[in-house]
């Protein structure tokens, strides 16, 4: 069975300071990551030190493809589209991926039967 992914929905990329040495600084999400490799997140990938003019490569913990986010670019994890941080609602920047509910598990009941709503 497929491990289920959990983590932000979002990657949001508000800042990149490239150093000579290759420990640049990367903002995900708000928090800066400095990794002299790659940086694992809950949920994916970032690797800070291959920070250059294209962006910051990060990916899905379930995936092998990368992708490039400049400043101001975050990656939609679950589509796996680029879109400009503006796009997205301020609120909804703050989703979640979280495993499907599981299959065959009961609701809980109240002592009159009714499913408790």
């Amino acid at each position: 069975p497929r491990k289920e992914i959990t983590g932000p929905r979002y990657l949001s990329v508000s800042g990149i300071i490239l150093k000579a040495n290759h420990r640049s600084v990367v903002w995900i999400n708000g928090q800066p990551i400095e990794a002299p490799e790659r940086f694992e997140g809950e949920g994916f990938f970032a690797w800070p030190n291959q920070a250059d003019e294209k962006g910051v490569p990060v990916a899905s913990a379930d995936s092998t493809r990368r992708f490039y986010l400049k400043p101001g670019q975050t990656l939609d994890l679950v589509e796996g589209r680029i879109l400009d941080t503006y796009q997205i609602a301020p609120q909804a920047l703050k989703a979640r991926r979280e495993p499907p509910p599981m299959e065959g598990k009961a609701e809980p009941h109240t002592p009159d039967g009714e499913g408790v709503r």
